[in-house]
């Protein structure tokens, strides 16, 4: 689950929990139960609902899950409490003298050490992270606490395949850059390499070497190295980065010393050269967006224009392109052929595949169409919020609702507010004042009784939710029949 930086700030970079039962209002329904009382500042479920987090007289605690109850193992002392978001085993919770300690699953502390700054997991595939010790070198510790590399370093960059780039000086303070596997075996072909780039990624990572060459007039060189430590594309290049599009797939833009530019895929064998001097992005379906000054267009793995350079802007998305001149937006499908019948203000194609509803916009109304015209529907909405399977959340009016993708309406346009359902098909909704949650079908889970929180998109993990009453926060859980 996503957390706004507002959000993440107000409650200390992590939502809150808690253990007992909110001053209970009358459970007219036995379709939910209350899991913490009502007495907190504020409140939060990390991701798995391993940790309720909880503040109190400024400070803040967690509470461990333990079977099916939570136990309040972390006290009340700390002025912040983040948790890893792609894995929920970690606590990382700042004291007020500006240290950190790390707690692990089951709420003990993973280390007695503590550590002056930590990054952050930015992928699932992080193991660990970077931590700095006192004297501000950085290691790398696992989500067990174990050390991956102790901290020595000036700097070390997970880059989410299993190897890292670690960054040191020597006694003359030069730096020292290095490419290393989990167990510090270097992956790097020769001594002569004097860089390392940290864009790369996917197992592959571009280096510069400082090599004398006669055939050219400059004196670096760049190639790449995949995670066998030998050359993929030879460094013979006077420019050279790693591009991986929306799919993962990787390619290899080189800048010769004539200025000749070519992309190559992960193999290093040459897909086409670029006769322009823009910028090329690769995008996914083996497209490339390029921006030629203020002209866009989209090129095809052989090289051939899929959309000429002459629009305005270009975005490749899944299965679908648009485009945009001096008239609108306009939607194309992957060989270039025009889908829209009309140009639109703004045309939302992220992750959109061709038979699913595409938001269209045009004089702040929000309609929806699909690539292959099997979704029709007119611009008199006022916003879209989300789309889940066949359904869409709608506000019309000053009211939300939820449509399928003929226009039929599944949920009356009755809300004040309405979140997006998550994974379990509930939402956090606003009615007459008063916030409850809904199903899918629109049945009411736990009636509208509790006083509207803060925050409201963040209140809702699965089947739990953050409560609010007469100012306090507790914590609830959905009951399924």
């Amino acid at each position: 689950m996503k957390y706004s930086k507002k959000a993440l700030a107000f409650i200390g970079a992590a939502l809150l929990l808690f253990q007992a039962g909110c001053s209970s209002p009358k459970q007219e329904e036995e379709n939910w139960e209350t899991v913490i009382e009502c007495q907190y500042e504020d409140m939060g479920i990390s991701p798995n609902q391993q940790f309720l987090i909880a503040k109190k007289d400024g400070l803040y605690g967690a509470y461990v899950k333990n079977g099916d109850s939570y136990e309040l193992k972390i006290p009340f002392q700390y002025e912040k409490i983040a948790f890893d978001s792609y894995a929920d085993t970690n606590l990382f919770c700042s004291r007020q003298d500006g240290c950190v300690e790390i707690y692990g699953k089951n709420g003990e502390k993973l280390t007695d050490e503590t550590f002056q700054k930590i990054v952050y997991p930015s992928s699932p595939e992080d193991i660990g992270f970077a931590v700095s010790t006192g004297d501000s070198a950085w290691g790398y510790l696992s989500r067990d606490g174990k050390w991956i590399f102790k901290p020595h370093y000036d700097k070390i960059l997970s880059l989410h395949d299993g190897t890292y780039l670690l960054e040191s000086k020597d006694a003359d303070g030069k730096l020292l850059s290095d490419w290393v596997d989990e167990t510090g075996t270097s992956l790097l072909p020769s001594k002569d390499i004097i860089a390392v780039s940290e864009d790369s990624l996917a197992g592959y990572i571009s280096v510069t070497l400082n090599r004398e060459n006669p055939t050219v007039d400059w004196k670096l060189l760049h190639g790449i190295v995949g995670k066998d430590g030998k050359y993929v594309v030879p460094p013979i290049y006077k420019f050279i980065s790693v591009e991986q599009d929306d799919a993962g797939q990787v390619y290899f833009h080189c800048i010769t010393g004539d200025g000749e530019r070519f992309m190559l895929d992960s193999n290093g064998e040459t897909l086409f050269q670029y006769e322009g001097n823009g910028t090329l992005l690769a995008k996914g379906n083996g497209l490339f967006q390029v921006s030629e000054e203020d002209r866009c267009g989209v090129l095809s793995s052989s090289g051939e224009w899929i959309l000429p350079a002459i629009y305005d802007s270009a975005e490749v998305g899944i299965y679908v392109l648009k485009a945009s001149d001096e008239e609108g937006e306009w939607l194309f499908d992957l060989e270039g052929n025009k889908l829209s019948d009309q140009p639109y203000e703004r045309i939302s194609i992220a992750g959109r595949n061709m038979s699913e509803p595409i938001p269209v916009y045009k004089k702040d109304k929000v309609g929806f169409i699909s690539g292959d015209h099997t979704v029709s529907i007119p611009l008199q909405y006022d916003t879209f919020i989300s789309q889940k399977e066949d359904t869409l959340l709608v506000k019309k009016g000053d009211r939300y609702g939820l449509i399928n993708r003929k226009n039929e309406t599944l949920i009356d346009f009755v809300y004040d507010e309405l979140t997006p359902f998550n994974t379990e098909e509930y939402a956090y909704a606003v009615k007459g004042g008063k916030a409850g949650i809904i199903d899918i079908k629109g049945d009411t889970a736990v009636p509208f009784i509790f006083d509207i929180p803060e925050y409201l998109g963040e209140r809702l993990c699965k089947d739990m939710a953050v409560v609010k009453q007469n100012g306090t926060y507790g914590c609830i859980r959905i009951l399924k029949e």
